[in-house]
């Protein structure tokens, strides 16, 4: 390779290594300072053919195994619910009946996840649980396209306390942006015009729901719920940009990019025109909230950005992404929320899966260097936070578990047999594929937008010297880096 091209090559991470304003900014992705690099000489790269296989990791069988989760998890008996809270170590480890944080999050995200799946394995036709949970999504959508459900995916930490949902129905904007979605998803590999139409009802909704400020629009509850002409139980910022980004994407529908740019420059504005005590953006890209709702809303602005080619919305993504990503590993894990040390120590995989789909962005926006974020994320801490039924694992949950009715231990390994490639959620770094001793929650196979996010950068990355990192003085990074 000449020394021009490799220059060439380097030349993004050379200009970002020390920005003008963020001194956070770490250009490799790893906190810390990397010594002994190693550059490893490479001759002139091609693109890899249609059938290559990678010697160490198989994303067909991590997908066949995420379907088979998926197919597994929704109960038929309670019209398709499918279960959020899963405690690997206790028996019973799921709800018995219904989990009340499901309804409007976790069922709408898994209905992404079926033909993400079917995608990635090339399977055409979706299966009777799949079409049970679709079905069971759109009877949230009432007349005139908004999303009416209970509000317990607002009350996560109340519904782990004991607190009673209650039954009383409210708009979640946060269902409908997710329906929206899947909608539009369906359309755009189906052509079906039903999907089409209550697409651009949903979308119009969400819309009539915005406010307006010198051609800005914003949500004052963000994601939140919404009833009685007012916002309960807000959720800021607003996520309803990605799905209006794909929405304008498979229908063309042109007052869908206009909306869409107006709710993301409300989103630049987001420390202007939200309430001061709520939790912010700042222009830097700085936020001290909730990492997996903030950056759900950054997402869609970093899809915007490279699907239209403007750079003031690339930017403003990354510098959040950048932001963000020194509060995790540089390999996966990252801090569930910002507000103070003790949750900083706490992860979310949800928040994993909004990062692999943000960088995934970036780098077909310019930055390319960021599919190594996707690799290293996929290669660290997706595959090995898949769950499986080990010899080791059987053992520590029988001993647990010795008191309680051999038939409810019994059936409480055959339900976690069952849930298999679920990932698990480990409360600190590194503890998440060999901590089993410790309380660790697995939650279901609802993040695999970022497994599939992964799944593209293999085959579309764009490929630069290869890199292998010696040391890094961040002592949570072990990384495997390539």
């Amino acid at each position: 390779m000449s020394t021009m091209k490799l220059l060439s090559l380097f030349l993004p991470v050379l200009l970002l290594a020390q920005p003008a304003t963020l001194n956070y900014f770490h250009p490799t992705g790893l906190p810390g300072v990397v010594t002994d690099p190693n550059i490893l000489s490479m001759p002139d790269l091609s693109a890899l053919p249609p059938n290559f296989r990678s010697p160490d990791i198989d994303l067909k069988l991590m997908g066949s195994w995420a379907l088979r989760h998926l197919t597994n998890n929704p109960r038929p008996s309670l019209d398709y619910e499918p279960v959020f809270f899963i405690r690997p170590m206790q028996a019973p480890p799921t709800p018995e009946g219904h989990d009340a944080i499901v309804p409007g999050d976790t069922d709408c995200r898994m209905d992404w996840e079926f033909p993400y799946m079917r995608e990635i394995l090339g399977l055409d036709q979706p299966s009777a649980v799949e079409r049970g949970l679709r079905k069971r999504i759109l009877g949230y959508v009432q007349r005139g396209g908004l999303a009416w459900v209970s509000p317990g995916h607002y009350m996560e930490g109340d519904v782990y306390q004991g607190k009673e949902v209650g039954n009383k129905k409210v708009v979640s904007t946060w269902a409908t942006a997710k329906i929206l979605r899947s909608l539009s998803e369906t359309y755009r590999r189906s052509k079906d015009e039903q999907a089409r139409r209550q697409a651009r009802e949903m979308f119009v909704a969400l819309r009539g729901l915005a406010e307006w400020n010198t051609g800005r629009a914003y949500y004052p509850g963000g994601s939140g719920a919404w009833l009685d002409g007012k916002w309960i139980k807000p959720q800021v910022p607003t996520a309803a940009v990605e799905p209006l980004v794909t929405y304008w994407e498979a229908t063309a529908d042109p007052e869908a990019l206009q909306f869409a740019r107006a709710v993301a420059d409300g989103l630049l504005a987001d420390a202007e025109l939200l309430p001061k005590a709520g939790a912010r953006i700042l222009p830097s890209g700085e936020f001290h909230g909730h990492m997996h709702s903030t950056l759900h809303g950054v997402w869609g602005v970093a899809h915007l950005g490279a699907a239209t080619s403007d750079m003031r919305y690339v930017n403003w993504a990354k510098d959040v992404y950048d932001y963000a990503n020194q509060f995790g590993t540089g390999t996966g894990w990252i801090s569930a929320a910002l507000w103070s040390d003790a949750v900083r120590e706490l992860s979310e995989t949800c928040a994993t899966s909004d990062m692999v789909s943000i960088a995934s962005w970036l780098a077909k926006a310019g930055f390319p260097e960021y599919w190594d974020h996707v690799e290293r994320t996929l290669r660290n801490y997706l595959r090995p936070q898949q769950f499986f039924v080990t010899a080791e694992y059987e053992a520590l949950y029988r001993k647990l578990n010795a008191g309680k009715p051999t038939a409810q231990v019994e059936a409480g390994l055959g339900r976690m047999k069952e849930l298999q490639a679920a990932s698990w959620a480990g409360r600190l770094p590194m503890t998440g594929s060999t901590g089993l001793a410790l309380p660790i929650n697995a939650v279901p196979t609802t993040r695999l937008t970022a497994a599939w996010g992964c799944l593209a950068a293999a085959y579309r990355k764009a490929c630069g010297p290869y890199i292998r990192f010696g040391r890094t003085s961040h002592p949570r990074t072990r990384a495997r880096c390539w």
